[in-house]
């Protein structure tokens, strides 16, 4: 299941304000790494579009709790690390290095054109 259909399917019952709003801690299966994204209903900016589309690349691996997964973050990058985006946009183009800045970029570090470049270059 990808971590889309995840928060798709479990934002209902997690989210206890009914405010629309759920949010995912998520880890990846090899690197020490916590990010987090969230379920924002159909009122969705370019940024959370771009972290949808990421979303829907990345398959969950395990649950931990209900709101907290473990998903398949640098197998992803290293399947996309040559598609020649990535050299665009990372000065140093290898996946330790893409995922120590991971938490930085997805904690808003980066510009809503730079991400959404990102997200639409994942297979």
């Amino acid at each position: 299941m990808t971590l889309y259909d995840y928060i798709k399917q479990t934002t209902h019952d997690s989210n206890e304000n009914g405010d629309g709003i759920a949010e995912y801690i998520v880890t990846d299966v090899d690197y020490d790494i916590e990010t987090y994204f969230y379920y924002e209903g159909w009122d969705a900016d370019d940024w959370a579009i771009a972290k949808n589309i990421i979303a829907k690349h990345l398959n969950v691996v395990e649950v931990i709790e209900p709101d907290r997964v473990v998903v398949d973050l640098s197998p992803m990058i290293e399947r996309n690390i040559h598609n020649g985006t990535f050299e665009k946009l990372f000065i140093r183009n290898n996946v330790d290095d893409i995922m120590d800045d991971i938490m930085a970029i997805f904690s808003g570090h980066v510009s809503e054109e730079w991400l959404m470049e990102f997200a639409e270059s994942l297979v």
